[in-house]
């Protein structure tokens, strides 16, 4: 098995800047991950992605909603992990980076989980046991 990471800032122009959501040259994950199983013919998982700040949980469906075309397209996908599960201090400066299952700073002790993030992860666990059962995926 191997595994790849996806973040929002992993497709660029060489000696450029990482492209942004929304520009026509980025390729969409299924492509990606097709093109590694091809390359090497083993099964994937990707072992890493997540997206800073509010947009968690449309983060997760979208790679999500990826995965799965890929899995329908013949892509062996072995899961999908949410890296980081605690949000963290910056490794250079240490800003927050509010990208976790789980937020900084804790409150009494407790970090409070990203609801937003969690009701997404639920669904998604819903819709691929669904597929992993045979039903037509949501």
């Amino acid at each position: 098995m191997l595994g790849a990471n996806y973040y929002w800032n992993n497709q660029w122009v060489y000696g450029g800047r990482a492209l942004k959501l929304d520009d026509p040259r980025r390729l969409p994950l299924r492509a990606l991950l097709a093109s590694v199983h091809a390359r090497y013919g083993r099964p994937l998982f990707l072992a890493e992605t997540s997206i800073e700040g509010d947009g968690r949980a449309a983060w997760l469906r979208e790679v999500a909603g990826e995965v799965r075309a890929a899995v329908l397209a013949g892509v062996p996908m072995e899961g999908i992990c949410w890296y980081p599960v605690v949000s963290h201090p910056g490794w250079t400066n240490g800003r927050a980076c509010l990208n976790g299952l789980f937020e900084m700073p804790p409150r009494h002790g407790v970090r409070p989980v990203h609801a937003p993030l969690v009701a997404e992860l639920r669904r998604q666990q819903s819709v691929f046991r669904a597929l992993s059962e045979g039903e037509a995926p949501g």
